[in-house]
């Protein structure tokens, strides 16, 4: 699921990215999510860098953190919000 998600927030921005860090959430985890990661983009014909991507701790100054937890609060507006049925066909491929 979090594979499935991280494939539709990155799918636009992917092929320009010089690199992309995931926050490490499933400590020992990260091989499998970045290889179903992979297998999502591939399905979906995205075109990307496998070593760009790594894990690690984003942290709580970091741009990403200080958007996500005001989105969370409700002080930012989210600029985008994925479907069950974006996630469903992502599931489903």
């Amino acid at each position: 699921m979090f594979a499935a998600l991280l494939t539709l927030l990155l799918k636009d921005v992917i092929e320009e990215a010089d690199s992309v860090v995931i926050d490490t959430e499933y400590t020992g985890q990260e091989a499998a999510i970045k290889s179903q990661l992979m297998m999502f983009f591939d399905q979906m014909h995205v075109q990307y860098d496998p070593h760009l991507m790594r894990f690690g701790q984003i942290g709580k100054r970091s741009p990403a953190h200080e958007l996500a937890i005001g989105v969370t609060r409700g002080k930012v507006r989210a600029n985008r919000r994925i479907t069950l049925e974006e996630l469903w066909t992502v599931l489903t491929k």
